[in-house]
C-alpha cells in the first residue's frame, strides 16, 4: 500500500523533475502521508480480511482490480482534457505528425557499391 501511495505522490507532484529542495519536500511529505494511509487504509483492510469468509475473500481481489480500473479510466480521461496539460493547451502529441519520409542514407542505398 505504501509503494502505490509514494507513486500516486509522484504522479501529483507539482514539478516535472526533483531537485534538491523537491526531493526534501517529497519525503517529508511521505512521512505524514505513510503513516495516515496505514492508519486509514491498511489496518482496516486487514480487519476486514481477517472477517471475510471464503466467497467474500475470493471475491474481493476481482473488487479491488475492478476499483482501480474504474480509477485508471478516470485518471486517463482527466489527462486527456485541455485544462489538464496546463493554461488551456492540448497535451502535446504522442507521435509526430505526419510528414514526407526522409531521404534514404548512404546504408540504406542499394544501388551504390556494396548494396545490392
Amino acid at each position: 500500500a505504501q509503494y502505490v501511495m509514494h507513486m500516486l505522490v509522484i504522479a501529483a507532484w507539482p514539478t516535472p523533475r526533483l531537485g534538491l529542495v523537491d526531493l526534501a519536500l517529497f519525503f517529508l511529505l511521505l512521512l505524514p502521508l505513510s503513516y495516515l494511509c496505514a492508519r486509514l487504509i491498511t489496518r482496516p483492510a486487514a480487519q476486514l480480511w481477517v472477517r471475510l469468509s471464503g466467497p467474500a475473500r475470493a471475491a474481493a481481489p476481482f473488487a479491488v482490480a475492478a476499483l482501480l480500473c474504474a480509477a485508471a479510466q478516470l485518471d486517463a480521461s482527466v489527462r486527456q482534457r485541455p485544462w489538464a496539460a496546463g493554461r488551456g493547451a492540448s497535451p502535446p502529441p504522442a507521435c509526430p505528425p505526419p510528414g514526407p519520409p526522409p531521404p534514404p542514407g548512404p546504408s540504406l542505398a542499394r544501388d551504390g557499391p556494396g548494396g545490392g
